[in-house]
């Protein structure tokens, strides 16, 4: 078990769905029998949690009163009473994390960082994250990579096969000690860098401190496109039964 430190799960929820083609964001379209959306299963999987002590949604200001709802929504059927704040998101992922992370003022604390488009993260995955970030300061999520990976410098020609035995995709959530994770987005600001896609990049671009991996085999599909929400419908039912087999 982690030496105990007061944890704090950030929700990057702030997406448009610009590539989706949906008048209302992905991370809120519904995609189970319950009419749960993405965002409310991942507040759900955190409020379970009994490490995770603190809840950040990060959401665009535009849709901000949908995303209370959503938190409403989950304090109601939850019996878990744990803090729920919504912050507005920037202009940039990175900038929407170092929203998030600003609400923090305890730097000994550890925080996870969530894409708002993953709706399923484990309660094994969330300790193991933590108990990881508290020995080694930064945890990239990953999953090995199983598909033959094609480099080519136009989309037109291929110009070789990359050893996917030193690929792996990167998941979240992803696992820091606040202060290093801090520390790394003061550093980027001071040189206006503010486009990082992934937060432990930023940590090994701006500090010394390695980053370590976590590999899993869980599934943790993401909302990019419309045919992504109907793999999820079923991942969904798929498991409701498994949870109805193993409750009769």
């Amino acid at each position: 078990m982690y030496r105990k430190a007061k944890v704090y799960a950030v929700i990057l929820a702030g997406g448009q769905g610009s590539r989706f083609g949906d008048s209302v964001p992905k991370q809120f379209l519904p995609l189970d029998d319950n009419n749960c959306s993405a965002l409310s299963m991942i507040l759900t999987s955190f409020r379970r949690s009994d490490v995770v002590d603190n809840i950040i949604i990060v959401c665009h200001n535009a849709y901000h009163d949908l995303c209370q709802h959503e938190v409403n929504q989950v304090q109601v059927y939850q019996y878990s009473k744990k803090p729920m704040d919504i912050v507005n998101g920037g202009k940039t992922r990175q900038q929407s994390t170092y929203n998030g992370i600003k609400l923090i003022d305890d730097p000994n604390a550890i925080v996870l960082i969530h894409d708002g488009a993953r709706p399923f993260v484990s309660q094994e995955v969330i300790l193991q994250l933590v108990e990881k970030a508290f020995d080694y300061g930064a945890v990239n999520l990953v999953s090995p990579s199983v598909d033959t990976m094609v480099s080519s410098s136009d989309g037109q020609l291929m110009l070789g096969i990359a050893d996917r035995r030193q690929l792996w995709r990167g998941l979240t959530p992803q696992a820091f000690r606040c202060n290093l994770l801090t520390h790394a987005h003061h550093l980027a600001n001071k040189q206006q860098d503010h486009n990082a896609t992934c937060d432990c990049s930023l940590v090994q671009k701006y500090t010394n401190q390695p980053v370590s991996l976590l590999v899993t085999n869980e599934l943790s599909p993401k909302i990019t496109y419309p045919h992504d929400i109907e793999l999820i419908k079923a991942l969904c039912l798929i498991r409701d039964a498994q949870g109805q087999t193993n409750g009769s």
